[in-house]
Parts: C-alpha cells; sequence; structure tokens
C-alpha cells in the first residue's frame, strides 16, 4: 500500500479512477521516470528560449527606462575654457524640449585587475556628487537600494566589479584622462547592463591623481522622445559642439534584436512539441499495449469511452504536470549558462526568467500532452474486449 493509501482523510475522499492513478503511476516505476526526464527535457526547452528573450528585454526595459534618466550626450571641443562649456550648457538649457542638462567630463579610461589585466572602462567625472543623480538612477543589483555618489570614492557597474573581482570596500587600479594609474576605492556598486562604469567627483579625482579635470560633456534629458531628432538637430548647431551620441538608435537596435528572437521561440516551441510527442507518444503506445486485458475488462464491466480514457490519461497528464514543474530548475539552469556563454564582454544580460514566462512553458507542455492523449484514442479505442480477453499475457 501507498502511503497516501494510509491517510483516511485523502484516500477514502478519492475517486475510483484516481486510485487506480496513483497506484499505477507507484506501480510502474521505471515509466515514471522515463516520462518525467522527457516532458522535463521539454519544459526546460522551452525556458531557455523565453529566458534568452526574458534576458535581452531585460537590458532594454531596465538600462534604457529604469537606469538611464538622459537621452544623449553632447561632445564638446577639446580647447574650450570653462567658461565656454558653461556658456553652451546654458544655450543647451534653453532649447525646447531640453529639460535637463548636467556638465560633466567623461573619457575613455583604463581599470586593472589583481593579475593587471585590464578592461576599457567609461569614466565620468561629476563637479557635484548629486549631478550622478540627474543622469542615472543608481541602485544595488542585489537589493535595489539607491547608491550616492560621494567624495570618498567611486562607484563601479556590476560587470566590471565582476570582472575586476571586487567588492565594496576594495580598490581597484585605474587611469587618469592622461594616462596616470592611482589606486581608488570603490564606495558603491551599482546595476549597470552596457559597458563598464566607473563614476566619481572631481574632489576625488583631484586627490587621486593630484590635477584637476575641466568638463567636455554635457549630458542632455529631453522632456518629450518624439522630439528627440529635433533636439539633436538643435544641438549640433551649437558652436562648440564637437558631436552628439543619443541612445534612439541603440535603443531600436535592441528592439529589432528582441523581435529576431521570436523566431527563436518558435523553433524552440517546434523542437519541444516534437520531443513531447516522441516521449508522450511512445510510452502511451507502450502503456496501452502492456494493458490491453485491463483495458478490455473495463470495456466488458461497462465503462464509457470517455471513462476508459480518463483510466488512462490522467496517469500521462500527472507525469506531465510533474515532468514540467521537474524542467523548470533544469530550463533555468541551462539559460543561465548560455547566456554565461554568449555574454560580451561590455554586456551584462538578465539571469532571471519572469514567472509569466514559467507559466507559459508549464500551460505549453500540458497543451503538448493532452495533444498526444487526443492523437492515441483511436489506438484506445481499437482495442477488441473479446479477443483481448482471449489474449495469453
Amino acid at each position: 500500500s501507498t502511503v497516501i493509501e494510509r491517510i483516511p482523510m485523502i484516500w477514502n475522499h478519492l475517486s475510483f479512477t484516481w486510485k487506480v492513478t496513483i497506484r499505477n503511476l507507484l506501480r510502474y516505476k521505471k515509466r515514471f521516470v522515463m516520462t518525467v526526464i522527457g516532458v522535463a527535457g521539454c519544459t526546460a526547452l522551452l525556458i531557455t528560449g523565453f529566458g534568452v528573450r526574458d534576458s535581452i528585454t531585460t537590458i532594454v526595459d531596465k538600462q534604457f527606462t529604469q537606469i538611464y534618466s538622459y537621452d544623449g550626450i553632447v561632445k564638446l571641443d577639446s580647447d574650450l575654457s570653462v567658461s565656454e562649456t558653461e556658456s553652451i550648457a546654458e544655450k543647451a538649457s534653453e532649447i525646447e524640449n531640453v529639460s535637463e542638462v548636467t556638465l560633466l567630463s567623461y573619457y575613455s579610461g583604463k581599470a586593472y585587475d589583481a593579475k593587471d589585466n585590464e578592461s576599457t572602462v567609461r569614466t565620468e567625472v561629476y563637479t557635484n556628487a548629486s549631478d550622478s543623480a540627474k543622469v542615472y538612477q543608481l541602485r544595488s543589483m542585489s537589493t535595489g537600494k539607491t547608491i550616492a555618489l560621494d567624495d570618498s570614492g567611486i562607484i563601479i557597474s556590476e560587470k566590471l566589479s565582476n570582472k575586476l573581482n571586487v567588492s565594496v570596500g576594495d580598490t581597484i587600479t585605474m587611469e587618469s584622462k592622461n594616462g596616470v594609474r592611482a589606486e581608488a576605492k570603490v564606495t558603491g556598486i551599482c546595476e549597470m547592463y552596457l559597458y563598464h562604469y566607473v563614476m566619481m567627483t572631481e574632489t576625488y579625482y583631484e586627490e587621486l591623481f593630484k590635477t584637476s579635470l575641466q568638463p567636455n560633456s554635457i549630458y542632455i534629458t529631453a522632456a518629450d522622445s518624439s522630439s528627440s531628432q529635433q533636439v539633436q538637430n538643435d544641438l549640433i548647431a551649437l558652436d562648440g559642439v564637437s558631436g552628439i551620441e543619443f541612445y534612439d538608435v541603440v535603443l531600436e537596435n535592441f528592439q529589432t534584436m528582441v523581435k529576431s528572437l521570436n523566431i527563436i521561440i518558435r523553433v524552440l516551441i517546434i523542437s519541444s512539441l516534437s520531443l513531447a510527442c516522441v516521449v508522450l507518444g511512445n510510452l502511451t503506445n507502450v502503456n496501452i499495449s502492456e494493458r490491453q486485458r485491463e483495458i478490455a475488462t473495463l470495456k466488458v464491466l461497462g465503462f464509457r469511452k470517455k471513462e476508459v480514457e480518463s483510466y488512462i490519461y490522467k496517469e500521462n497528464n500527472v507525469l506531465t504536470f510533474i515532468g514540467s514543474l521537474v524542467g523548470i530548475p533544469m530550463g533555468t539552469a541551462l539559460h543561465h549558462y548560455i547566456m554565461g556563454q554568449i555574454e560580451m564582454d561590455y554586456v551584462m544580460f538578465g539571469r532571471q526568467v519572469y514567472p509569466s514566462s514559467i507559466l507559459i512553458c508549464i500551460v505549453l507542455t500540458l497543451v503538448f500532452g493532452m495533444a498526444v492523449n487526443v492523437f492515441m484514442k483511436k489506438k484506445l479505442h481499437r482495442i477488441a474486449m473479446v479477443e483481448s480477453l482471449k489474449s495469453v499475457e
């Protein structure tokens, strides 16, 4: 007897078919294991496909909607004086549909790990610590808590911290704009999915490298995204502007990438459907063939077609559901591994699969199982009562 049979409160309230289903599931252990593994593989494939799409969508949503507070960068000529850069920033703020301007110094530098392996980083130096909040929503990736820039150290991006193998309180070797190296203290690690970032104040920069740095960039926030192109045209027309870099083109490329991923999702759905059909189809076929006398007996006893189907297919449905649950950790682990393998140096993909995607994968797996049940109905109903009962097992 099973454990459930020893619990009268549960067992006595189960229908006859459910009692038989539970007993058969525990009786045919080999079929139980084979079905669960096969279905789990099907669900794992689905979760991997949907997870890849979720990971790319994470970049688009979080990076460009939640983390970035600006729309583009205006690069200034290198020979401008401080007063001239401030004058250009003032003119930029007066342009229609420009809601915020932040003047800072930006340069592409190097950071080094303990083994002196270098990484190219986007180094941003702010006149005031509070200016960083105008440009980014800095927060911890693990806790979601807001991170504030101050004069005591630098804030680096999550991907860079992983690459350099450092945490808050550690120091990293980094370069000034002129290539001078210094040891900088990490006071914060922020969530960032594109590029390696190092952020600091002018005060800390001067403390590190014993020299000042003149602002050379203006970060622009547009009041209306639909007017972005006009704002760009007005900005490039200003004297002293050497170039502009708005991320609307980058965002469009990512959105195109997400759309193209739908093709991969369809391929994985078809592959999963094929796997489910092969596994469930073969095991159901074997199950029916091995139990012909049992099924014929049920027909002789007056079981209707629907009752005979329920007698057999309840087992399949339960196994399919169990297999889909087992496939969740398999799929998430496979997704995590794949994203780690395809990740580029300056891009960090999301690692989580949305709960809605997991739910869709479970539902699709169950639908595949039901489709196989429908397909196998003919074989079930073709079993002849007299011939099957005469046959020798």
